[in-house]
């Protein structure tokens, strides 16, 4: 599954998936399905992703 989204339910849900793999860039986006229901065009993806570590300290 190399180069595809992963699309998971929870933060820890991806750690746990993606827990034998080498530290890689995840990133968290959110999808904003009522502006696409309004029709407000303008609002970009880039907006709703934030990269997020995937190894955590707690």
């Amino acid at each position: 599954m190399t180069g595809e989204p992963l699309h998971v339910a929870s933060l820890e849900e991806a750690r746990k998936v993606l827990s034998a793999v080498p530290d890689v860039k995840l990133f968290m986006t959110q999808a904003v399905a009522h502006d696409e229901m309004v029709g407000l065009d303008s609002v970009q993806p880039e907006s709703s992703r934030h990269e997020i570590p995937l190894r955590s300290s707690l």
